[in-house]
C-alpha cells in the first residue's frame, strides 16, 4: 500500500532527526550538516501533512476505536473458561510456537523435538529441521511436532507415520500433501483408508487444506466412481478410496502420483491379502508412500516388517533378511529401532502433549433383573452365544438395569453441562439409549447416512450445554474426533481391550481440556465378568495407559493376544452347563 510506505518513510526521516538534532552534535556540528537536517525536517513535515498519510492515519485512529472496546471489556471466568475449552488445541499451538521462537535453548528443543528421536540419525534430523515446510495453502496452526511430521514424511520419501492415536496424523499427512502442491507441484494424491473413514477424510481435507488445485478432495466410490476418478485425473486432487476397491482404482489409467498415503496401516500388515498387494502396487507408483497407523505391530514385529515391505519394497526385504522376518528383533531391539529409526517415525501423547488432562475410569457391577437373564437365557438357548449379551443390557426394555444406571450419569451431565459418548456392540442397545436420552441424543451407526452422520456429529460438537452420542463400537471407535466429550460410557466390556482404548480415545485427544471420565458398566453375570477375568483389563487402567503411553500398544496387544473369542464363549457354555445342573441362577 503506497501511504503505508508513506508512513514508513516518515519514521525513518523521525529516527534520524531524533539522532542529527541531539545537543551535541547541533551544537558542534558543522554548517552543512544544519542545512542537510533542515532539508530533511522540511521533507518529514511535508510528507506528515500529504492526503496519503492522513488518510493512513484516519484509518488507524478509526481501527483503535473500534478496537479499544475489546481492551477494555473484561471476561468473566465463565467465559474465560468456556474460550479455552472450545479453543484450546488452537492456543496451545500458538503458545508453543511463542516459546519455540522466544524459549531458552533447552526449551526450543524440547518444543522442536519432543522426547522421541533418540533412534533417529542426527543427520536425517538436522535435514528435517533445515527444511522449510511451505504452510500457505493450509488454514490451521499446526503444533511443531505436526510440523516436523509433515517434513519427516517430505524428507525420507517412503515413510511409516506412527503416532499415538489423537496426535493428528492426518493433518501431518495433509501439510506433507500441501506442501508437495506448493513448492513441487504435484497435483495428483491418493489417500487409500477403511470404508467408513473415507468421509472422515473428505472432511478433514476441507477443514485443513484451502481450496486449491491438487488439494480438492475427490471420494473414489459409487455412485459415480468412475466419473470421479475421470475428474480427479484432469484436475487433480487427492482421490480417497476405500481398500476393498482398489482393484477399481488399479484398472484405471492412474497418473503419476505425488503421495498415496495408506491410512489404517495394519490393515495390510497380511501379505496373502489382496488389499496388501494392491496397495503394495500402487505404492511403487507413488513419488512418496506414508503408511499411517496408530498400531503398526499388532502382534509382533512381523507385523511391521510386512507394512514397511508394502511402502518400501527394497526396506521390507532388508528387515525381513536382517532380523528373521521380525523373530530376532527382540533380541536385538537396540539395532531394530536404529534401523527403524530411519524410516518410522512415532510419538505419543506424554511425549508431545504434556497439557492433555488425564483419565478416570470406573467399572460399574450391575445387578441385572429377571427379565434381562430371561432374554440372555432365550437367546443362549437359540445358539446366539454373543447375542446373549444384549440380553443383559436391554432385556427389560426401560426398565433394564443398565439403562438406569445410564440414566443417572446422564442427568449427572445435564446438571453440569458435560457431553457424553455412549458406546455399544449392539445396534438395538445404540437405538433404546437415543430414546433413553431424547433430542439431546444423536445415532452414529452404520445405516446412519454419511451426511447425516456430519450433521449429527456437528451439531454434537457446536452444542451449549449437554448433549450425547449413541454410538456402535464397530462404527465409531475408529477415525472420530469428538474432543468436546468428556464423559464416556461402555455399555458393555468388549472381547478385545484395544476397542475400548480405541472408543475412549475419541474424546482424549488433542484439543481435550477437561478431565475425561469412563463408565464401564458390567453385569453381574459370567458373561461380563469373565470377559473382564479374561482380559485382566480393568476401566482404571484406562489412566495409565494415558500416563505411560509408550507401553499402550504393547499392553492392549498382550492384553489382546490372551483372549481367544471361541475358547471363552466355550467357557461361559460349561458355566451355564454347570448352573443348570445346580438350578442356582448365573446372578451374583
Amino acid at each position: 500500500m503506497p501511504e503505508l510506505a508513506t508512513v514508513r518513510e516518515i519514521v525513518s526521516l523521525l529516527r534520524w532527526l531524533k539522532g542529527a538534532t541531539r545537543w551535541w552534535r547541533w551544537l558542534f556540528g558543522t554548517m552543512s550538516h544544519k542545512l542537510h537536517t533542515r532539508s530533511r525536517y522540511e521533507e518529514a513535515q511535508r510528507l506528515a501533512h500529504s492526503a496519503d498519510v492522513s488518510e493512513q492515519v484516519g484509518r488507524a485512529e478509526r481501527v483503535l476505536e473500534s478496537a479499544r472496546p475489546q481492551f477494555a471489556a473484561r471476561m468473566d471466568r465463565a467465559e474465560v473458561e468456556q474460550d479455552w475449552r472450545g479453543n484450546s488445541a488452537e492456543l496451545l499451538s500458538l503458545l508453543e510456537r511463542l516459546v519455540a521462537e522466544n524459549g531458552s535453548p533447552d526449551e526450543q528443543a524440547l518444543i522442536r523435538h519432543g522426547r522421541a528421536l533418540a533412534h533417529h540419525p542426527s543427520a536425517l534430523v538436522e535435514q528435517i529441521e533445515r527444511m522449510k515446510l511451505d504452510v500457505r495453502f493450509i488454514r490451521r496452526t499446526l503444533r511443531i511436532y505436526q510440523e516436523f511430521g509433515a517434513k519427516f514424511a517430505l524428507v525420507v520419501g517412503r515413510s511409516i507415520l506412527g503416532d499415538e492415536m489423537g496426535l493428528g496424523k492426518t493433518i501431518e499427512a495433509l501439510a506433507a500433501i500441501a506442501h508437495a502442491v506448493a513448492v513441487e507441484e504435484q497435483r495428483h494424491h491418493i489417500v487409500i483408508c477403511p470404508a467408513a473413514l473415507v468421509d472422515n477424510w473428505m472432511s478433514e481435507i476441507d477443514a485443513t487444506l484451502h481450496d486449491a488445485p491438487g488439494l480438492r478432495g475427490v471420494a473414489f466410490r459409487e455412485p459415480g466412481r468412475q466419473n470421479a476418478f475421470e475428474q480427479w485425473r484432469v484436475r487433480g486432487g487427492i482421490l480417497v478410496s476405500s481398500y476393498r476397491v482398489l482393484n477399481h482404482l488399479l484398472d484405471g489409467d492412474v497418473p503419476s502420483v505425488g503421495f498415496l498415503v495408506v491410512d489404517e496401516g495394519h490393515f495390510v500388515k497380511n501379505p496373502k491379502t489382496q488389499q496388501s498387494g494392491r496397495t503394495a502396487r500402487l505404492s511403487r507408483c507413488a513419488k512418496r508412500a506414508l503408511l499411517m497407523s496408530g498400531t503398526p505391530m499388532e502382534n509382533h514385529a512381523g507385523d511391521l516388517v510386512q507394512i514397511t515391505r508394502v511402502v518400501d519394497e527394497a526396506r521390507g526385504d532388508d528387515l525381513d533378511h536382517r532380523f528373521d522376518g521380525g523373530r530376532a528383533a527382540m533380541a536385538r531391539s537396540g539395532e531394530f529401532r536404529r534401523v527403524l529409526g530411519e524410516f518410522y517415525l512415532r510419538r505419543n501423547q506424554i511425549e508431545v502433549l504434556d497439557e492433555l488432562p488425564t483419565i478416570v475410569g470406573t467399572d460399574h457391577p450391575v445387578k441385572v433383573g429377571g427379565k434381562e437373564l430371561d432374554e440372555y437365557e432365550a437367546r443362549w438357548n437359540e445358539g446366539k452365544l454373543d447375542q446373549a449379551r444384549w440380553g443383559l443390557t436391554i432385556g427389560a426394555g426401560p426398565d433394564s438395569m443398565k439403562l438406569r444406571l445410564l440414566s443417572e450419569i446422564v442427568n449427572e451431565c445435564r446438571q453440569e453441562g458435560h457431553k457424553l459418548l455412549v458406546f455399544s456392540q449392539f445396534i438395538e442397545v445404540v437405538i433404546a439409549v437415543q430414546k433413553l436420552i431424547g433430542d439431546e441424543c444423536s445415532e452414529l451407526r452404520g445405516a446412519v447416512s454419511k451426511e447425516q452422520r456430519e450433521d449429527n456429529i456437528e451439531l454434537f460438537q457446536a452444542a451449549e450445554g449437554f448433549a450425547a452420542l449413541s454410538i456402535q463400537i464397530v462404527t465409531g471407535a475408529l477415525g472420530l474426533n469428538l474432543q468436546a466429550a468428556s464423559v464416556v460410557v461402555l455399555m458393555e466390556p468388549q472381547y478385545k481391550p484395544s476397542t475400548e482404548w480405541q472408543a475412549v480415545k475419541r474424546a482424549h485427544r488433542m484439543g481435550q481440556a477437561k478431565v475425561v471420565v469412563v463408565h464401564r458398566l458390567v453385569a453381574r453375570h459370567p458373561a461380563d465378568e469373565r470377559i473382564v477375568e479374561r482380559t485382566r483389563f480393568k476401566a482404571e487402567q484406562f489412566a495409565e495407559l494415558a500416563a505411560r503411553s509408550d507401553l499402550a500398544d504393547a499392553s492392549l496387544d498382550a492384553l489382546d493376544n490372551s483372549v481367544n473369542e471361541a475358547q471363552l464363549l466355550a467357557e461361559l457354555q460349561a458355566i451355564e452347563q454347570d448352573l443348570q445342573q445346580e438350578g442356582a441362577s448365573p446372578q451374583a
